[in-house]
């Protein structure tokens, strides 16, 4: 009886890490699809966790600052007539967030259609280019 302590408390223990690195991967594995794939889908996804990505559509940005609401659509650069609206309920806006911006947007579709962000990444394009050589003449 002795013996078979040791081998099942393992056993619970490997067990136990198990459930909890499924768990967590299960709640942070969400689809990343871009607004035109999300789209596409229909309402098979409405509910779900989902990864959205878009560029921020110029001239959409609303901000609330009393309730730090952020109000906003995204599109595809290749498809800009189809936009997701976006409602973002955090007081943090990264610094590269604005009109143009790349933007992947983590949360669900609400039943209206309006995807609702608890997470919100920016990119500046512009910041991240690599500068381009001079083109004139080289004098020596």
């Amino acid at each position: 009886m002795k013996r078979l302590r040791f081998p099942i408390g393992i056993a619970a223990i490997l067990g136990a890490i198990g459930w909890l690195v499924l768990s967590s991967t299960a709640s942070t594995g969400a689809y990343y699809v871009t607004v035109t794939e999300l789209f596409a889908k229909g309402d098979i996804v409405k509910g779900r966790p989902l990864r959205v990505s878009g560029h921020v559509v110029t001239g959409s940005i609303q901000r609330e600052t009393q309730r730090a609401e952020l109000r906003f659509q995204i599109a595809d650069p290749g498809n800009p007539d189809r936009t997701l609206p976006v409602i973002y309920r955090h007081a943090a806006v990264p610094d590269t967030f604005k009109d143009g911006a790349e933007a992947v947007v983590e949360g669900r579709i609400s039943a209206e259609g309006v995807f609702e962000a608890k997470t919100l990444f920016a990119k500046c394009p512009s910041k991240y280019e690599a500068k381009q050589p001079p083109t004139g003449p080289v004098s020596s």
